[in-house]
């Protein structure tokens, strides 16, 4: 009866005599293990000690190591308007100088760069110079050439943001009282003086407004009045993103540059009599990128391994973790650190020892259960952790209907406990950075419910830390003393993963030679902190300096050396590097298609943004079966309504079906309200909003005895309990009416030996089951999407992926249709559930759509799939061919050989949504003197993305043979020929022939730069 839960105390007894004989009276209680765990799940345990909270030798946790992909990092520079101007007016001065200003050329008023700005090359100052000619009678000055221009690309950008504050302009003639109208522009060019300067793009900003003032007419602009600023007068801002700009905004590649100038209407000339202010002398302007950092190597410890070690710890290993959930469950991969671990080797020095400090209250109680939906129970020697469904399974753990109730001692009762007309989900720490807050979205929210009547707040907000801002925060604290933050927990959702490519930008990437190798040289992030080693290949990408592929030699923490000799090339600029994994690595979860989304939309980058599976709508959803009985009554169109989405409600996000059981099947807004309908279309809840208490007659202790331990530990199967068939229902009748009862709450199960009565008190199991079936085609490739698609070649073939969610099981076939062109829809295949298809286009549209049918004969139609054929016709918009250069040196005396090949300012978008996925890259060129063919072709495999701006470079190694042209001395090609085939998503390959170049060197060096 006991079982292991319970230990008897012979030291404690009494013999005594009763009615009936002698007897004994003896000392029952918990198990000291258990004792144990329950006064000490509140002490905080180093899961690193080596000695437990008794004192005893113990192993110290063996934390594994993983690659934590970090939220992006803002680069900024910030111009300011430093006081140059007498009197602010950029056409006042002291003295008199001579001829006009010819506004042909663009103006802007003198402005300085801030010391510590981050982005493009450094030019101190941009705007309008002053030029001193002849002598003018009158007040006058001449703008003439410019200081520097603002933005300048050391590297290729790309989503520049420009932030504009505080402008106000004015500008007028004075002796006829003429307001001067004006116009500025955002201007994109290349070069940097007069003699090389070509504008590429030139888009307005805003104009100004005629405005009286006291009797004078100003021609005003005032970035206050633009339709998208924010503030007022005294403190206002103007944001321009590619969104509004995309032609300048979208990229700016290596050498590009962005200026903001000033044109006067009508080629208006300015004279001595005109004047032109600098009404708010606070005005700046800030330029800015997000650019991802190198992954980061961390040590972490799995969420089961955590908890298990915390138990082991305080139990003296009386206690140790069964959890399926954790184990090979959909949170697996959940794993726990500290903000000591993510801040790198500095901060494990200044320890001298690893230490990271939980209690089981903090990581389990107020942290993870909170946050997965999770619950445990203790015995038999272990601790069971299991998600919500585990506790209360659709299982019969006994039947007591034949057994009679006692009237007196049954009642029903409205379930008080699950009244909410509030909901609180998300954590309780977040980053409130007020400049970088912005995006996150693993904050709060605060749902309202349809409850009306006073209530309680259900409050779900989790203690761990999973705002991907507020790891970043922990991250770039390179201190060597603690913070606040240090020793809280943060929970990190992974995903282990082959072929793991990375990649990350330095600001200032420093390049040198020593003792003959290529070294480079960063403070940003610690070298022995990225997950790179030895002999690994590195690659240098997207910089001026030694760009190609090189083997690892050495890595301290500010530096590598690499095994480039020849040609190292000096200096120091904007850099990403690239690196590949051979083997699968534990890293974060991040927001692409393999690695489990089809839409992360309006997160801060889909590549970095960490823990989207752990936003508080999914966790809403997660605990939806367990309060949402309060909501019985109430119809599907009633909503659960958003009263708060602290931060980045706008996030969207759509998972594939293998990952449907962290939140809710389909695409969601995190801050849009969602219906009762919807929920329960998705996810059963556990009980009614009643509560029965029954007592029963007439049961056995054997009957007793036989359902305790099948609801506590399981029907018996084999010989030993199956805990799969725990935590069901029980089954009693009352009157006519039978009743399903989840035992809740302390003292839920009493039995009475001396009357052979039991007493059930709990919740009211709910038969309403989903009734609404799921049905989905999507394209089954990589992204999993459900764009329309395009087969711009003779025939493509293709698979689609019929998704099936079933709650009631009641699907009795699902049958696909197709409709070729404007026919009509044919029955294609059936019994497709869950399930993929094939087929092909040629010329031709061919829609797809799926009907399923239950077993009460409803019909359910899924979206509709369409792929369009037009060999004519292409989904890829080549937006600029750019081109293609083969370079040529002299070997030696009497030969010649190929430095490289590169492509630059290949510019492609898609019209479908579909993602460019590789190119190649074929040079052809007929080498003259040696009547002799050069024919290479070359692979870039590109990050997948439906927008792309190209500049690659394949270098040769010196003396390579294989790029060997011929032994006698060059005199010339012809016969040129480039190729470039785009690959696509959606299956599309496109060729297209942009000028291929083939300019000769006389060195190898000259020949390779880029």
């Amino acid at each position: 009866m006991l079982n292991e839960d319970y230990e008897i105390n012979f030291n404690k007894y009494v013999q005594r005599y009763g009615k009936s004989g002698k007897y004994i009276e003896f000392e029952v209680k918990k198990r000291e293990s258990q004792n144990k765990f329950y006064a000490r799940k509140d002490k905080p345990i180093d899961l690193f000690a080596t000695k437990n909270i008794d004192n005893k030798d113990i192993s110290p946790i063996e934390p594994t190591e993983g690659i934590y992909k970090e939220s992006d990092r803002t680069l900024e520079s910030f111009w300011f308007y430093d006081g140059f101007y007498d009197k602010d007016d950029l056409l006042y001065y002291e003295n008199n100088y001579g001829p006009l200003f010819f506004p042909t050329n663009p103006y802007f008023p003198r402005m300085r760069r801030s010391d510590d700005s981050q982005l493009g090359a450094y030019y101190e100052h941009f705007g309008s110079k002053v030029k001193s000619i002849i002598p003018y009678k009158n007040n006058d000055m001449v703008l003439d050439e410019e200081w520097g221009t603002m933005l300048y690309a050391d590297g290729d950008y790309n989503d520049i943001t420009i932030t504009i504050s505080n402008l106000i302009f004015r500008s007028r003639r004075i002796e006829d009282n003429s307001a001067k109208p004006f116009t500025m522009y955002l201007i994109k060019g290349i070069g940097n003086n007069r003699n090389n300067y070509q504008m590429l793009s030139e888009e307005v900003i805003m104009s100004s407004e005629v405005n009286n003032e006291n009797g004078f007419n100003w021609a005003e602009l005032d970035i206050s009045k633009h339709p998208n600023a924010t503030g007022n007068a005294e403190n206002s801002e103007l944001i321009l993103t590619k969104a509004n700009f995309p032609n300048i905004l979208t990229t700016l590649n290596r050498d590009e540059h962005i200026r903001i100038m000033i044109k006067n209407d009508s080629d208006y000339i300015f004279d001595q009599e005109c004047t032109f202010f600098i009404k708010n002398t606070s005005f700046s302007i800030k330029a800015s990128i997000n650019a991802a950092p190198p992954s980061r190597r961390v040590e972490w410890v799995n969420l089961k391994d955590a908890i298990d070690k915390v138990s082991e710890n305080i139990t003296d290993n009386g206690i140790r973790i069964e959890s399926n959930v954790l184990s090979t469950g959909i949170f697996n991969h959940q794993y726990i650190t500290t903000g000591q671990f993510l801040r790198g080797k500095v901060f494990n020095h200044f320890l001298g020892q690893k230490k990271l400090e939980v209690s089981f209250e903090t990581l389990f109680e107020k942290g993870a259960s909170k946050l997965l939906g999770l619950g445990y129970d203790v015995y038999n020697g272990k601790i069971v952790v299991e998600d919500l469904q585990y506790w209360f399974k659709d299982v019969e753990s006994y039947d007591f209907t034949d057994k009679d109730f006692i009237e007196e001692e049954t009642f029903f009762s409205n379930d008080n406990d699950l009244c909410y007309n509030s909901i609180k989900t998300g954590s309780k720490k977040y980053s409130t950075q007020r400049q970088d807050d912005i995006k996150n979205f693993n904050t709060y929210t605060e749902v309202q419910t349809p409850i009306v009547s006073k209530g309680k707040t259900l409050d779900l907000q989790s203690e761990l830390i999973i705002d991907e801002k507020k790891i970043q925060e922990l991250i770039l604290d390179n201190s060597s003393s603690t913070n606040n933050n240090d020793d809280d927990t943060i929970l990190i959702d992974c995903i282990e993963k082959e072929g793991f490519t990375d990649r990350g930008t330095f600001k200032k990437l420093k390049h040198f030679n020593s003792g003959g190798f290529l070294w480079i040289q960063q403070y940003e992030q610690g070298w022995d902190t990225i997950p790179i080693v030895p002999n690994q290949n590195l690659s240098i990408i997207n910089s001026s300096l030694n760009q190609g592929t090189y083997k690892i030699l050495e890595i301290t923490p500010t530096k590598i050396k690499l095994n480039k000799t020849n040609n190292i090339e000096t200096g120091e600029g904007f850099a990403e590097i690239e690196y590949r994994f051979t083997s699968s690595v534990i890293k974060s979860r991040v927001g692409l298609a393999d690695e489990g989304f089809i839409t992360a939309i309006n997160v801060l980058n889909p590549n970095t943004s960490s823990n989207l599976l752990h936003n508080p709508k999914y966790q809403l959803a997660r605990w939806y079966p367990f309060f949402s009985g309060m909501l019985e009554k109430k119809k599907d169109t009633e909503l659960l309504k958003t009263l708060k989405y602290k931060n980045n409600g706008k996030v969207k996000i759509e998972t594939k079906p293998e990952l449907y059981g962290f939140g809710i099947r389909g695409e969601i807004t995190l801050e849009d309200n969602v219906t009762l309908g919807a929920m329960r279309s998705q996810r059963n809840s556990f009980f009614t909003n009643g509560m029965q208490t029954v007592r029963l007659s007439g049961v056995t202790f054997y009957e007793y005895m036989s359902f305790m331990n099948n609801w506590r530990y399981g029907k018996l199967e084999s010989g030993s309990f199956n805990r799969e068939t725990s935590r069901g229902y029980v089954s009693v009748k009352l009157h006519d009416e039978i009743i399903k009862i989840y035992p809740f709450g302390n003292g839920s199960i009493k039995y009475y030996n001396k009357d052979n009565e039991l007493e059930i008190a709990g919740k009211i199991k709910s038969n309403i089951q989903s009734q609404v079936p799921y049905i989905r085609l999507r394209w089954n490739d990589l992204y999993g999407g459900t764009d329309d698609k395009f087969c711009l070649q003779n025939q493509c073939t293709y698979n689609i992926f019929v998704q099936v969610s079933d709650l009631k099981s009641n699907v009795v076939s699902v049958e696909i249709y197709k409709k070729i062109n404007d026919g009509d829809w044919l029955l294609f295949t059936s019994n497709t559930i869950n399930n993929t298809f094939s087929d092909s286009v040629t010329n031709k549209i061919h829609s797809y759509k799926a009907v399923l049918t239950d077993s009460e004969g409803n019909t359910l139609e899924s979206n509709i799939l369409k792929y369009t054929g037009d060999s004519n016709g292409s989904s890829i918009n080549v937006l600029n061919p750019g081109a293609t250069t083969q370079t040529i040196y002299k070997r030696d005396s009497g030969s010649h050989g190929i430095g490289q090949t590169k492509i630059k300012d290949l510019q492609i978008t898609t019209y479908d949504g579909s993602f460019i996925t590789k190119i190649e890259v074929r040079g052809k060129f007929h080498a003259i003197g040696e009547n002799i063919w050069s024919d290479i072709t070359e692979t870039l495999d590109i990050t997948p993305s439906s927008s792309v701006t190209i500049n690659h470079q394949w270098v040769y190694a010196f003396m390579d043979p294989s790029k060997y042209i011929g032994s006698r001395d060059w005199n010339g090609a012809d016969s040129l020929f480039c190729q470039v085939k785009i690959y696509s998503s959606s299956g599309e390959v496109i060729e297209i022939n942009p000028p291929i170049y083939i300019p000769w060197y006389a060195t190898y060096p000259e020949s390779i730069t880029l």
